[in-house]
């Protein structure tokens, strides 16, 4: 408690004179001092999105190289297959154009392939990137190759006319992601 006499009004001016530095000490540490708030829900999921975003990229890129530079011999003759199969498939298309007429015609026309078999691209993604591959690096665009099951559960590789294919949302995504990391274009 200060007193209140006579030689107390430099003393009161003193006690102010410390407060005051001791108040000014406590300002400028407090404006040192970053408090970090824990992130918001929203912020935590946003990370993770992105995070998982950047993984599922990560993975189709390198599943897609793996088309581009076979590591092994099967995609390599996987990839021959289906451009023999294309090849055999116009051929066989230009003929029926040629000869048929409304009395005689081929009514139906499927192809047997070892791609049409393998469970890789029966089963997943797989034949996601076959398919692009064979749209960029063969630079066939006027047909889209399918595996087709016939109506004695066997399957048989087919083409259908770009124009009326529906490309998945999956596909969709994976095509955007090659487009975007090895021909830097986002179609």
């Amino acid at each position: 408690m200060i007193s209140m006499n006579r030689s107390s009004p430099l003393s009161l001016m003193e006690a102010f004179n410390k407060f005051d530095k001791t108040f000014s000490r406590y300002e400028a540490s407090e404006s040192q001092t970053e408090f970090k708030a824990e992130p918001s829900l929203n912020t935590v999921i946003e990370r993770n999105i992105k995070s998982e975003q950047k993984a599922w990229e990560h993975s189709v890129c390198i599943t897609y190289q793996n088309f581009l530079t076979p590591k092994d011999s099967e995609t390599s003759l996987d990839e021959e297959a289906l451009l023999k199969s294309y090849k055999l498939f116009k051929a066989l298309t230009s003929v029926c154009e040629e000869y048929s007429d409304s009395d005689v015609f081929v009514q139906e026309l499927k192809i047997a392939s070892p791609v049409s078999l393998r469970e890789r691209y029966l089963n997943g993604n797989a034949f996601v990137y076959l398919r692009y591959w064979f749209f960029r690096e063969a630079k066939i665009e006027d047909y889209v190759p399918v595996i087709l099951l016939d109506k004695n559960k066997k399957n048989y590789l087919d083409f259908v006319s770009r124009e009326s294919y529906k490309e998945s949302a999956i596909e969709k995504s994976i095509k955007q992601v090659i487009e975007k990391h090895f021909y830097g274009e986002q179609k």
